[in-house]
């Protein structure tokens, strides 16, 4: 503040000299007050009504007749006492004119003590009467009798407070009095509220008269030691009126009275502390306060602390030659007993919300206190308010970082500071700068204007300082100006409490600030003597704004500012103290904090109050201290954690596009998270970041959301919320923009296989679930463009000609699959196009889309279409026979059997073709293969499929048939006969092809012995069947899914809790049991592409439970290492499936999954792909050797993901696969297989810390016990050279193993890589403890007691197993190198472990 340059006045203003000018003019001038115009002087005594003689002397003739009347004790309070109520009014009227010049002592002190006496009597009755008080009934007696208390209250309480030295006990008069005092409140309040304006002349003049009650209770306070319990009562019970009292007027009165008493209080602290603990604080803030100037509860606070720096005597007239330092030091001294005051209630506060037993409301209320200050932050009123903040924001960064509270409680501070943080970005006030830059008009003109406002004296003060401390000055005085003009407000704001601490904590500020400077080594005397002159003027310019002296400039009026103007004022002068620095410092706490592990919930709780801050303002993104956050949480282990980083991110980048480039591919990664929740977050978020994304990028994006997997049903239908809100918004329904008719084209090209079409429909039709009519307009508007659009490229010559027909036909040909209805009035459009492609060699490969689209929309029809139609399309389809393509043969007879069934009249064509076909086979023998053949048995396959039965009996070779089952069998004895002595493979495949979708049309003959004994010769899993073993594969797969009773139990697969098996008799289950076993066998020797189709099969089984679906878990949990199988969430969903229904009953098959997914990797039979983890960023990778742990992750993490869910299987899955490697074994396959299986676990995506310490202790055991023991073996074959023995040092050194190695005989030697090739089971678990010690820096005790506290994961080269080898003899000197090496590294090991 002290260190910059000066500002640029007008020399002019500032050609004062005020210390070589000090003249006894000038001193007259500087006495000169603001009211210095007006003359104030006391009214005379003929303005009265008496004189204070003539009071003294009616009182004391009142009192006498009093005396007179000697009435019994408490007769005096009721309205049957002499003392009428007249002569009660005029005794009552001259107490208060006596009590106004403090003349209450004049009168005779006997007379005193016997109204004291007399008074101090109540009537047994009076609590009562006051608790059923009701003014409805009786009205005007009430009030009578409640006036008549109020005077006779009032004359007591003017005796007691006027200290006049009567010897008397007061505190029961005074305790009484205040009970019934409250109790009247509270109903004159009630009736305040419920009444109309009837009575509101009685019961103003009544509230009048309580509002003077409240004045001499504070005015007794204020002299009163001693009462402290009665003090403490008043408070409590005043705090509690001021809270709930429905009457606004009420509150002014009150808060005097409170602010009285606090502050000639002996025990403000305790006072503070009972007020918060012993109210409920969240009843204050059940309902959102609209009100500008907070609740009740917050300004209550706030006056109290404010009330601190201000005391009657402190109005005294300030007298100019009076010691500034001691002015400034004596408001210090009161600030920092404020400060003490408002530490204590933060503490309070935070006491409250640390209590475990307290209702969630009550550590809410706490975030809507703060809410509260920071509303009123601003406002020139509460300057207290900021300070409340600087407080609270310390204890709640000590508090959120203290490991030992609470989680809830470290929760709720991080809420609370980030609150607080959001006010101050959303307000600018993080930089100086910046908020300077933003309201530098506006501020530099209320600067400019106060400045030329000020006198010539203040001008002359303000000459020396700087351009900081100037400012400050300038924008502080604006304030100041503001308070004092509106201190004869009448509000429960006390204007002149709010202006004494808003210049102590401008005091306080800059008297620091100094203090800090100055304390620098670095600056000379005569900087620091400028500085400290500095301080003194600044000190001088704020007691004269205290005391309102020199106002204002003596040659222009002052106009005075807004009060918008006013509170930015305030805002410049807030922003240049100590909250300047919040918003980086809490930055500060936050981003350390997420470095460390800490809970979860706080974790996402953070997370979750940064992206709100950052909401307000994504540029602070730029601070260097918060880059790393934008990425570090993204692969949290928590998916709870990844979800609220993956919707920040998205947020980030769609207000900052530039971020994009850097962050996208983070953000993306998560599409295919494991956790469903995580998913979910990306592909809502999508939906932002669209339109920030490029065309070609975006058409990605939608093309995988579109085609990733959606088991869960959460994950669909966030998809279906995406697409719709991209397709199918209520405007496209007039007009669809041009970029998403691009979009379908490039995603139907794209859906080139049949799930993926699958897919698309899938989508389409949930979304026209949601709205029908809409999706069919828009729809109908997508034909019709495609359409149009093939026209108008087969008109063009450009050479993107057949790519974007190609496209429109993919798009037609999609929307024709799920809504193949709007396609009836184009069917007619498509036969002149099939001709026009089939003489065009370029254009014919998009004959299938048509015919695709042909055969969607006939298979769509109820009925048949005009003949016309029908025999064009017949014609036309029938001579796409003569293309050699399967595909089109497919569609082209599928279509045929549907017009068949749909058309009244029937057709030769076909009939002739099959007629044909079969005299074919009839003429040629069962050896025979040419290629005219091999088409008529696929056409021919394909007719049996998709005709109906009755076709097949209009044949000439059929039609004396009778029964459909003999018909059926001689369809398919015609094919099987080709099948036998079948040696040519294009036979083999025609056969085998045409037979299986034969068979899909009739499934019960899959189980015939002889079809049966055909296909079991193509399982056998030799790669020159693979591709027969798959086409039968999925003909199995097709004819079991669609059975009735397979659809059944997979629509009930998630409902019912059993297992599902279907009745033995069943076909499914005859089918299965056939070729099912024959399936297994063969799993781990086909390639890939036959595995797919097999998986399909073997999930089914597992899903549905035709056969028992345990023995099938190994090969699902296998399959997780095959990198063309993306089946992570659909493996997890089968596991977990077969648990609720099976529970604890098939564990020990994942593991012999998880040994036998080496199979898979190593089918090639290529070593590097053993290891049983693979590159995060590409699984089909091969593993380097320079490769790291963060770099890649376990086959098998679902299967963790799948354990943690089930504590019963936790410990035992670990324990049950480390006894399984423990076991010895001299085979170097099983021990590269245990090799595998210690990758996988060493490079599980570990969430939890329990199982990472039972590894390393369940390793260590085994090692301690039965490592130890081969070690003794191996020891006891070294110990036969004698050296080695009897070696006082440790023997076991590379140079002294290798001696002995050398030394020993065949037999010794071959004996000891025995006892080595059977300790390499412990030497895999030495290497899986080791790696995962150093991974996770696990802290190994000499008592071997394990900690680990939190998962800091490092980042080590992967795990290498270089001290296992395969040892042969004879061994040469490699070999015993490399014995020895083994040796010495796991003696090392164990003996660690000891």
């Amino acid at each position: 503040m002290f260190g910059e340059e000066n500002l640029q006045f007008d020399d002019d203003s500032m050609d004062v000299d005020y210390e070589d000018k000090e003249n006894s003019e000038t001193i007259d001038n500087l006495k000169v007050d603001v009211n210095k115009g007006i003359k104030m002087a006391e009214p005379a005594w003929s303005s009265l009504i008496l004189s204070e003689t003539e009071a003294l002397n009616d009182v004391q003739n009142i009192i006498m007749e009093w005396i007179q009347f000697n009435e019994a004790n408490s007769i005096i309070w009721t309205v049957e006492s002499k003392l009428n109520n007249m002569i009660l009014y005029n005794l009552n009227q001259e107490f208060n004119i006596l009590y106004c010049f403090k003349k209450i002592s004049k009168i005779s002190h006997s007379y005193l003590e016997y109204i004291m006496n007399t008074i101090s009597y109540f009537p047994i009755d009076i609590f009562s009467y006051f608790d059923n008080l009701n003014f409805e009934a009786d009205f005007e007696d009430k009030i009578s009798y409640c006036s008549r208390f109020i005077d006779i209250s009032i004359i007591g309480l003017q005796i007691i407070t006027s200290r006049v030295g009567l010897k008397l006990n007061n505190e029961e008069f005074l305790e009484t009095v205040f009970d019934c005092f409250v109790k009247l409140i509270y109903k004159v309040d009630e009736y305040c509220k419920n009444c109309e304006k009837n009575n509101l002349k009685e019961i103003n003049f009544l509230k009048g008269k309580l509002f003077t009650v409240f004045e001499l209770y504070g005015n007794f306070f204020k002299h009163a030691k001693g009462y402290i319990g009665f003090a403490s009562k008043v408070l409590n019970e005043l705090a509690y009126m001021f809270l709930n009292i429905f009457e606004d007027s009420f509150k002014l009165p009150i808060n005097k009275c409170l602010t009285t008493i606090f502050r000639n209080s002996e025990d403000q602290c305790q006072i503070l502390t009972e007020l918060i603990l012993n109210s409920t604080v969240s009843t204050q803030f059940e309902n959102e306060t609209e009100r500008e100037e907070g609740s009740d509860f917050t300004v209550l606070l706030l006056n109290l602390i404010q009330s601190i720096l201000h005391t009657e005597e402190d109005d005294n007239e300030y007298d100019f030659d009076d010691n500034i330092e001691n002015a400034v030091n004596a408001l210090l001294v009161k600030f920092w007993r404020a400060e003490k005051l408002i530490d204590v209630i933060m503490s309070t506060f935070l006491i409250k919300m640390k209590q475990k037993d307290i209702e969630k409301v009550e550590r809410l209320s706490m975030l809507k206190f703060v809410r509260e200050l920071i509303k009123l932050l601003f406002k020139p009123e509460w300057p207290a308010s900021e300070r409340f903040l600087i407080s609270l924001a310390k204890k709640l960064s000590y508090n959120f970082l203290h490991s030992d509270n609470d989680i809830v409680v470290r929760c709720m501070c991080i809420e609370i500071s980030s609150e607080l943080c959001k006010m101050i970005v959303k307000e600018n006030l993080y930089d100086l700068n910046k908020f300077g830059d933003i309201f530098s008009r506006k501020l530099d003109e209320i600067k400019n204007r106060q400045y030329e406002s000020l006198s010539m004296v203040k001008k002359n003060v303000l000459k020396s300082l700087k351009a900081t401390p100037l400012q400050y000055c300038l924008f502080s005085s604006v304030v100041t100006d503001y308070l004092n003009k509106s201190d004869n407000n009448q509000s429960v704001y006390n204007f002149k409490l709010s202006r004494y601490y808003h210049i102590g904590e401008c005091l306080d500020f800059i008297n620091r600030e100094h203090n800090n400077t100055i304390d620098n080594d670095g600056l000379n005397e005569r900087t620091k003597n400028k500085m400290k002159k500095m301080i003194g003027n600044m000190n001088k310019f704020f007691i004269w704004n205290l005391k309102n002296l020199f106002q204002f400039s003596d040659c222009e009026e002052y106009l005075g500012m807004t009060k918008s103007e006013v509170e930015m004022a305030n805002k410049m002068v807030i922003v240049q103290r100590e909250i300047n620095e919040y918003v980086r410092n809490f930055f500060k706490v936050v981003v350390s904090c997420l470095r460390k592990e800490i809970p979860l919930q706080l974790r996402v709780t953070t997370t979750k109050c940064l992206s709100s801050i950052f909401e307000l303002n994504y540029d602070l993104i730029n601070m260097p201290l918060l880059l790393p956050f934008m990425t570090f949480r993204a692969l949290d282990l928590s998916a709870q954690s990844r979800e609220v980083h993956v919707d920040f991110l998205a947020k980030c980048i769609s207000k900052r596009p530039d971020l994009m480039k850097k962050y996208f591919h983070i953000f993306y990664g998560r599409l295919n998270d494991q956790n469903i929740s995580v998913r979910k977050a990306v592909i809502s978020s999508l939906s932002i970041l669209l339109p920030v994304m490029e065309d070609k990028l975006k058409i990605e994006v939608i093309k995988d959301v579109l085609v990733m997997p959606k088991e869960e049903q959460t994950i669909l239908k966030e998809i279906v919320q995406f697409l719709k809100n991209r397709w199918f918004k209520e405007e496209y329904a007039l007009e669809i923009p041009s970029d998403i008719f691009n979009e379908i084209k490039s995603v139907a090209s794209h859906c080139n296989n049949d799930e993926k079409k699958v897919s698309f429909c899938q989508i389409v039709e949930c979304i026209e679930d949601t709205d029908c009519i809409l999706v069919q307009k828009i729809m109908k508007q997508f034909v019709k463009y495609f359409w149009n659009q093939i026209s108008y490229h087969l008109e063009d010559n450009h050479t993107t000609k057949n790519e974007n027909l190609s496209e429109c036909l993919s798009a037609l040909n999609l929307i024709s699959k799920v809504l193949p209805d709007l396609f009836i009035d184009f069917i007619d459009l498509t036969l002149p196009y099939i001709q026009l492609f089939m003489s065009d060699e370029l254009l014919k490969k998009n004959v299938l889309d048509l015919v695709e689209i042909i055969c969607n929309t006939i298979c769509s029809l109820k009925i048949a279409l005009n003949k016309t139609t029908m025999d064009s399309l017949e014609k036309s389809l029938c001579s796409l026979m003569l293309i050699k393509d399967y595909n089109l043969w497919d569609r082209s007879i599928k279509t045929l059997g549907k017009m068949d069934m749909i058309s009244q009249k029937t057709t030769d064509k076909p009939i002739k073709y099959v007629t044909k076909c079969i005299e074919h086979f009839n003429e040629h023998n069962i050896t025979s293969s040419d290629a005219n053949l091999r088409i008529m048995i696929y056409h021919f396959g394909l007719f049996i499929r998709y005709y109906h039965i009755s076709f097949f009996k209009r044949c000439t070779y059929l039609e004396d048939m009778k029964h459909d089952e003999f018909v059926k069998q001689k369809l398919i004895s015609f094919l099987f006969k080709f099948s036998k002595n079948c040696k040519d493979p294009l036979m083999i495949k025609a056969v085998v092809k045409s037979l299986t979708e034969a068979l899909i049309a009739y499934p019960k003959y899959f189980i015939e012995e002889k079809i049966l004994n055909f296909f079991k010769q193509y399982l056998d899993g030799s790669p020159e069947n693979f591709l027969t073993c798959s086409v039968i594969v999925k003909a199995l797969y097709e004819v079991i899914k669609n059975d009735d009773k397979v659809s059944e139990i997979q629509a009930e697969a998630d409902k019912n809790f059993k297992i599902l098996n279907l009745e033995e008799d069943s076909l499914p289950f005859k089918i299965m049991s056939a070729y099912y076993y024959l399936i297994l066998g063969i799993y781990f020797k086909i390639d890939s592409t036959t595995r797919v189709d097999c998986y399909k099969l073997i999930s089914l089984n597992v899903l549905t439970g035709i056969i028992n679906p345990h023995d099938s878990i190994r090969y699902l949990v296998a399959s997780l290492c095959d990198s063309k199988l993306i089946i992570e969430n659909e493996v997890l969903s089968l596991l977990l499936n077969v648990e609720r229904k099976s529970p604890k009953t098939f564990l020990q098959f994942i593991i012999e999954g998880m040994v036998q997914g080496r199979n898979i990797l190593l089918q090639n039979d290529s070593e590097i792909t053993f290891r049983g983890f693979y590159l995060k960023a590409d699984k089909n990778k091969n593993i380097k050797k320079s490769s790291r742990s963060m770099e890649v992750t376990s086959y098998f993490n679902i299967v963790y993901k799948f354990i943690l869910k089930y504590k019963y299987y936790k410990n035992s899955f670990f324990k049950n696969i480390l006894e399984e490697i423990s076991v010895i074994s001299r085979s170097y396959d099983i021990i590269r297989e245990k090799m595998f299986i210690v990758d996988s676990i060493a490079t599980l995506n570990y969430k939890e810390t329990d199982s990472l310490k039972f590894i390393v202790e369940k390793c260590g055991s085994i090692l301690d016990v039965s490592g130890s023991e081969y070690l003794k073996y191996i020891g006891n074959i070294l110990e036969t050279d004698s050296k080695f023995k009897e070696s006082l040092k440790d023997p076991y050194t590379f140079n002294e193993v290798l001696r002995v190695l050398k030394s020993l005989d065949e037999e010794k030697l071959l004996q000891l890589v025995n006892y080595v090739m059977e300790s390499y089971s412990f030497a895999v678990l030495c290497e899986l403890r080791s790696y995962l010690l150093k991974r996770y820096k696990i802290k190994d005790d000499d008592e071997g007691e394990i900690k680990l506290r939190g998962l800091n994961e490092l980042d080590l080269p992967i795990i290498n197993y270089k001290h296992i080898f395969n040892f042969q003899m004879p061994l040469l000197d490699g070999g015993l190198k490399t014995l020895s090496e083994y040796i010495c590294y796991f003696y090392s090991s164990i003996y660690e472990l000891d």
